[in-house]
């Protein structure tokens, strides 16, 4: 039976459930701006059953290419987009989109190699969202964003918006468990974020850095937290 509920997640030793992977899959067929909310959008799927149909606050969460565990692993960065529902302030990670490069690339046979360019503009597109979260240095921000203005395909009111993190990481990953703690956050089943989640609460299988995945939701969650709506 098909479900959203993610369920209360111990650190020590059980693992999260989490929705089927059908209703993430989707995209909404509607996406308008509130008329009642003007800072948030209403989506809507064709299926009367479909349990995401409703009004949300919608941001995103970039992290640019760093590297990650694993001896041969090449950099990439990771984009996700979550939405807060006005109905119950839950939480709903709709997209998670990984890429190596800014703008789409092709592989050589023909194939293209989705750039942040593509989840960019499907965030754009499908969801009516242009908000970034991020939490990189200014130096490092400033060479993506360069490499954004030159790309005319970018969605051009695309913004992005520091966030403090604090002095490490753990600080920032708290923000995360917090979600996690409070049975509020939901996602794909299978997915970047309910692997990360399973891998950083085991003590056997936890990496030694929050992967790109990881960055991206603290980014997004981190930067609600920063800026809260107007009337939340």
């Amino acid at each position: 039976m098909n479900t959203i509920h993610t369920g209360n997640t111990s650190l020590e030793n059980s693992k999260p459930s989490a929705p089927a992977p059908s209703f993430f899959d989707e995209p909404p067929e509607l996406r308008k701006s509130s008329q009642e909310h003007k800072d948030c959008v209403y989506l809507w799927w064709e299926d009367p059953e479909h349990p995401l149909t409703g009004t949300y606050w919608l941001r995103a969460g970039v992290c640019w290419p760093i590297y990650s565990d694993g001896v041969n692993a090449l950099p990439y960065g990771c984009s996700v987009l979550v939405g807060q529902r006005l109905s119950n302030k839950q939480f709903y990670v709709f997209r998670e989109d990984t890429f190596s490069t800014m703008a789409n690339a092709s592989d050589g046979e023909g194939n293209m190699l989705p750039g942040f360019e593509k989840a960019a503009v499907d965030y754009k597109l499908l969801f009516n969202c242009e908000y970034f979260f991020h939490m990189h240095p200014d130096h490092i921000h400033r060479k993506y964003l360069l490499q954004m203005i030159r790309n005319k395909d970018l969605p051009a009111r695309t913004m992005f918006t520091p966030v403090p993190w604090g002095d490490t990481p753990a600080e920032a990953e708290q923000v995360i468990w917090e979600r996690v703690g409070a049975d509020d956050m939901h996602y794909r089943s299978g997915g970047l974020i309910h692997k990360g989640i399973i891998a950083r609460a085991s003590p056997t299988e936890r990496p030694k850095q929050p992967p790109p995945e990881f960055w991206a939701l603290m980014s997004a969650l981190a930067g609600m937290d920063c800026n809260p709506r107007r009337g939340s």
